[in-house]
């Protein structure tokens, strides 16, 4: 759809759709390439991957979308930003 080329999915199931993006439980896996992977991402068989499997669901437990991602090992970086406040508490000087 046209709308999926100026707006994100997210953003359409809920302007559209009045659904809401609740949840995403997202999992990496060291792996070794296997044959397929590696001509994808112009590496060996063998070489090393992360493998990344993430389910996102709506609100109601819906899960609305599934993703299977391989990158490779040598050009990986994972940056976290990692907000620990609890709510309604005021941050300590």
């Amino acid at each position: 759809s046209k709308d999926l080329e100026s707006r994100s999915l997210y953003e359409t199931l809920h302007t559209d759709y009045g659904r809401q993006v609740y949840h995403a439980f997202e999992r990496l896996e060291a792996q070794r390439a296997k044959r397929e992977t590696a001509e994808h991402l112009q590496i060996e068989e063998g070489d090393a991957v992360l493998c990344s499997q993430r389910t996102t669901t709506l609100s109601d437990g819906i899960p609305i979308e599934y993703t299977n991602c391989w990158y490779r090992g040598d050009r990986y970086i994972l940056e976290m930003s990692l907000n620990l406040a609890v709510q309604n508490e005021e941050p300590e000087n």
